[in-house]
């Protein structure tokens, strides 16, 4: 049986729509990390969309990073007719995996009204890193988390001479509560 674009996105929402209906089980999330891998122009379409939404997105964030000479700082690059923004961008299209895993992750949190400060893009990709940790080895990029939270209809606000966004995700989501302590039975 010949499978269509439109049987992929049904197989990609039903493995979403498991992640949500269990938000901590891992191997959920990385049997949809799995299908962004095996269909990487769904994933490009999906990231198409993001960027149409934020139109300098790259895969360091909002804009990308200009060397200052002769000091250790960047500058923040705005301008998107520049070659450096093309290769920004292009390398972002190039990973459906790691923006399947921030899809996945932020699949199982929920929203809240206004932008949490505290739930910035890049703190938010260390926590998608530390998820996938003993089960996955990631490097999540900014701009993947930023597009991933664009997908799911979370809002996204830049944050002024930064990379960086932040967004409407509640830190009440079970993904993002501490664990609970572990308990120690003395014998």
């Amino acid at each position: 049986m010949t499978t269509t674009a439109a049987t992929r996105r049904t197989d990609g929402d039903i493995l979403l729509a498991a992640v949500r209906a269990e938000p901590l089980d891992v191997s959920r999330k990385l049997a949809f990390v799995d299908w962004c891998g095996d269909y990487p122009e769904t994933v490009s379409s999906w990231l198409a969309a993001a960027a149409d939404h934020e139109p300098l997105l790259t895969v360091d964030g909002v804009g990308y990073p200009v060397p200052i000479p002769g000091r250790s700082r960047y500058r923040i690059g705005r301008d998107d007719t520049s070659d450096r923004f093309r290769i920004w961008r292009d390398t972002l299209f190039n990973r459906p995996t790691e923006f399947g895993a921030c899809v996945a992750f932020l699949a199982a949190c929920t929203t809240r009204r206004t932008c949490d400060p505290r739930a910035n893009s890049y703190s938010l990709k260390h926590r998608v890193e530390r998820h996938y940790e003993g089960a996955y080895h990631i490097y999540i990029p900014n701009g993947a988390l930023i597009a991933a939270a664009l997908h799911l209809g979370f809002k996204c606000e830049r944050l002024p001479d930064s990379l960086n966004a932040v967004h409407n995700i509640s830190r009440r989501s079970p993904v993002l509560r501490p664990p609970p302590p572990q308990r120690h039975e003395w014998v």
